[in-house]
């Protein structure tokens, strides 16, 4: 088969090729080699231009981690049809709007899952957005995910296209072609789809696995697909290096902690939110993570409490930075770092990164110690936004750089605070506050496990902090403990003028906290 660079399904062929026999997948109790995987695409791939896909068509995926969907996207990345993934936790509203902005000519449901029926309410959404007639609708098994639920989809349409029309289709793909689209996950405003070339996603893959090494041997994948870290620092990352991925339907710590013992999976990936779950798991022990080989944290700040209860793993562990929008990391920490470092920074530009630190109206590198917006430029950012192109050209620079609209500072060792994101910051009373560090703060109370802050209008103040918080478990706090512990450790303009004690946070499908959600519960208390 011809083989050519840059290409994702190019990584397939050549891993099927030398190490055919190794386990490329496993979910539940199926397991499948890189030549069964290889088998696999070429039949959905076939099936796919047996149905009338054409190169550029959208392919949507509703379902959790699971074989099923990564062969549907190696076999869009084939043919040159463009995938994206669709989170069974959305609700209907969430549905229209992804459906009505992609516009996918077929949606693979995994129906029912979890004792919820997605077909019914995926149908009335393509029949109010009057897209029922330019979009397919095929149904998989829940209790398997077994290739083989395709059976009817595959016997209708697999036999109407030829090996040569497959092999026709796959050498016109480009690397500059849309893989996929990944939308970003909204927390301050409306999603936009981050389009995904296969150049973008294989480059940047390529960069990791020059510094991630053997860890990517063995992983587990139990973020939502429509995630960047399932596609890219799961999926990407561990085909690159032609590891083993270990899907999981549903993120619970007590299941991770198991899979990790039992196939002494190699890379882990965390942020504070799952730290705090593994960590309040009645079957934590730091023993079943001694097979890492490394173990990262991003996304938010981790807490050095919390990070260094990991420390007796003896392994090598990183900060590091991405983006949707960078298709995988483009900062980390050194494995050497301090503790200091692998709490307060989010490290050094990896190999093949440029970074700067801009004011939001100059293009020029305010040097150390000064805050602005961290500016980066690479040769796999992503290639813009769907359906918006004003957006698009406002990300780049004239010079290339990306945007990231994150406020950050160059350290004299080298390495880069994240300060906020720039929408997050707010004016009270004239001063600029950035709900970060009062987070920060917050968590370093003993008592604390969650935190959050945000703006909510003041007619004194122009904007006043409201802050969210949860305790940890088995413990009671009230606010005038954290006001005090607060005005003790920050200037008096920087204490949130209000503060509320939850249960838990809401958050996002990809663990995040849900602002815009804190937000409307703000102003609801307000």
């Amino acid at each position: 088969m011809l083989k050519r660079n840059e290409l994702i399904f190019d990584l397939l062929v050549d891993h099927s090729t030398k190490i055919g026999k190794k386990v490329a997948l496993v979910d539940g109790t199926e397991k499948i080699t890189y030549e069964q995987l290889l088998e696999s695409v070429i039949t959905m791939g076939r099936a796919l231009l047996g149905a009338g896909i054409k190169p550029g068509d959208r392919i949507a995926t509703l379902a959790p981690p699971c074989r099923g969907f990564w062969i549907c996207f190696l076999a869009c990345a084939a043919i040159g049809a463009t995938w994206l993934g669709l989170n069974p936790r959305y609700k209907r509203r969430e549905f229209a709007f992804f459906i009505r902005d992609a516009k996918p000519k077929l949606i693979f449901t995994f129906s029912p899952f979890d004792g919820r029926n997605y077909d019914g309410e995926i149908e009335m959404i393509l029949k109010d957005l009057n897209l029922d007639k330019d979009c397919k609708l095929v149904q998989f098994d829940d209790k398997s995910f077994n290739f083989t639920d395709f059976s009817d989809f595959l016997a209708q349409h697999w036999v109407l296209a030829s090996e040569q029309l497959f092999h026709r289709s796959m050498i016109k793909v480009k690397d500059t072609d849309i893989a996929a689209i990944v939308y970003t996950s909204g927390s301050t405003g409306r999603p936009k789809g981050s389009m995904l070339s296969h150049r973008s996603l294989c480059r940047s893959a390529k960069a990791s696995v020059g510094w991630m090494g053997q860890s990517l041997e063995r992983a587990a994948m139990a973020f939502p697909i429509n995630h960047i870290g399932s596609l890219s620092a799961i999926g990407m990352n561990v085909l690159a290096f032609g590891g083993t991925v270990y899907f999981m339907a549903h993120f619970r710590a007590a299941d991770i902690l198991a899979i990790g013992k039992k196939e002494k999976i190699t890379f882990g990936g965390h942020n504070e939110t799952t730290f705090q779950m593994l960590l309040e798991s009645p079957q934590f022990e730091i023993e079943q993570m001694s097979s890492l080989k490394l173990l990262i944290h991003g996304g938010s700040k981790t807490s050095a409490e919390t990070l260094r209860k990991f420390l007796p793993l003896n392994t090598n562990v990183s900060s590091v930075y991405a983006q949707t929008e960078t298709c995988g990391y483009v900062l980390r920490s050194n494995f050497d770092a301090s503790l200091e470092e692998m709490t307060n920074t989010i490290g050094k530009p990896i190999e093949g990164v440029e970074a700067r630190i801009c004011a939001t109206d100059s293009y020029q590198d305010l040097g150390e110690g000064k805050i602005g917006e961290l500016q980066l430029r690479f040769d796999w950012p992503f290639s813009g936004y769907l359906n918006d192109e004003f957006a698009t050209k406002s990300i780049f620079t004239h010079d290339h750089f990306l945007k990231t609209g994150d406020l950050c500072m160059r350290r004299k060792d080298g390495n880069y605070e994240f300060i906020d994101r720039i929408n997050n910051t707010f004016k009270s009373g004239g001063h600029t506050i950035y709900p970060t560090e009062i987070e920060t703060v917050i968590l370093e109370h003993p008592n604390v496990s969650m935190a959050a802050i945000v703006a909510v209008e003041d007619e004194k103040f122009g904007n006043i902090g409201f802050g969210f918080l949860t305790a940890k478990d088995d413990v009671t706090i009230d606010c005038s403990e954290i006001y005090a512990w607060l005005k003790k450790e920050l200037a008096n303009y920087k204490v949130p003028k209000k503060l509320k004690i939850m249960d838990s946070l809401p958050k996002l499908a990809n663990t995040k906290i849900d602002r815009q959600r804190l937000l409307e519960i703000a102003y609801d208390d307000a």
